[in-house]
């Protein structure tokens, strides 16, 4: 492969959106933090995103403005100084198989239809490729790509980004699942439904390390097999271990063998639901959410435990259960296994309900 500088060419000065849209603008500060908090939520109560943007990954945006060489952020201001528009470009140095660029941006509402997402977006593109250039050099010969990742119901940015050269690569199904004590009988009774010989669910409390392992071998292959290389697999295996709710997470271990047939893994995610703020940096209400972020079964020896998925079914029927008696409103759950679609139908079975889709678009270099 030719070297990233190759690839690239010459590159023109990244271009900030041009002053005749209405914007003035700068590079962001961690002073800004808040107010671009305040513009995603806003943003989002009009969009009504399949998957809110949460907590953790905003602080991730404004927070990693103290590593210039990973990440640029760019905000429109408008006359009286407010916030009207947010981009982000940022590395991410933990893939050691490609280069990846992520881009973000956010745009007010009544702000939108200007042209402003689009010069946002140019100036991104050559901002992610000064980055890729400045942080893995001019010699570097592995793959690199400009990655974003759009809520599929917002065609607007979906055409924005096709026209601009990005391809849709691959869609995530998002499901969510709203707790509350009416219907904490109905999530009882999911595990009768699910019929299931010679299981014991097992807290991930009380996993051991050699079951931590199967259920880390099973992440690994059925991701590396799907749409990952074993080196992303076990990146993603980490990070989830990061944000694990343990109280939450559960596995399925046979009785005869004592290997495991199934697992869910749960991760915290904080989803702010905010109006405008009255002092910097405070939220109006801060909702716990979490997300069952990776779970699935060995179905070569699950099946003789239960039919259609009923060990999976199981397993994530104790962690709504769990959930619903541990105090949170809702769950995520997300199908990272299209080619498959057998996570959406153990989600139904279970009460979620398809609340979208994401898009990853991307170019390659």
């Amino acid at each position: 492969m030719s070297t990233l500088r190759e690839r690239l060419g010459s590159l023109p000065a990244a271009p900030v959106p041009p002053v005749h849209l209405g914007l003035y603008w700068r590079p962001s500060r961690e002073t800004d933090s808040w107010k671009i908090r305040e513009l995603i939520h806003l943003t989002e109560q009009h969009s009504h995103p399949a998957r809110p943007t949460s907590e953790g990954e905003i602080s991730r945006l404004t927070h990693a403005l103290s590593h210039p060489e990973l990440q640029d952020c760019l905000i429109g201001l408008d006359s009286r100084g407010n916030l009207a528009a947010f981009g982000s470009v940022t590395l991410q140095p933990d893939e050691k198989s490609y280069a990846r660029a992520d881009l973000f941006a956010v745009t007010a509402e009544h702000w939108r239809g200007r042209g402003i997402g689009r010069a946002l977006l140019a100036w991104q593109d050559v901002r992610a490729r000064e980055l890729m250039l400045g942080y893995y050099g001019q010699d570097y010969d592995r793959p690199a790509q400009i990655r974003n990742v759009v809520d599929e119901r917002a065609g607007d940015r979906r055409m924005l980004y096709a026209a601009a050269g990005f391809s849709a690569q691959r869609t995530i199904k998002v499901f969510s699942h709203l707790l509350d004590a009416a219907n904490f009988s109905d999530l009882a009774a999911l595990e009768e439904k699910f019929p299931t010989k010679d299981v014991r669910i097992v807290s991930a409390r009380r996993l051991s390390p050699d079951q931590w392992e199967e259920i880390k071998a099973l992440h690994v292959a059925n991701s590396a097999r799907l749409y990952a290389d074993k080196g992303d697999a076990s990146r993603w295996w980490g990070r989830v271990l990061a944000n694990l709710a343990p109280d939450l997470s559960f596995a399925a271990v046979s009785m005869n063998s004592g290997r495991v047939l199934a697992y869910c893994l749960v991760v915290y995610r904080d989803l702010c639901q905010s109006s405008c703020l009255e002092s910097e940096g405070i939220s109006a209400e801060i909702v716990p959410t979490v997300a069952v972020d990776i779970f699935g079964d060995d179905r070569k020896n699950a099946d003789s435990h239960g039919a259609d998925f009923a060990v999976l079914k199981q397993v994530l029927s104790q962690v709504l259960l769990a959930c619903a008696d541990s105090g949170y409103k809702q769950v995520f759950a997300e199908d990272n296994y299209p080619t498959l679609g057998d996570l959406s139908r153990v989600c139904t079975a279970c009460g979620f309900k398809l609340a979208g889709a994401r898009m990853i678009y991307t170019v390659e270099l």
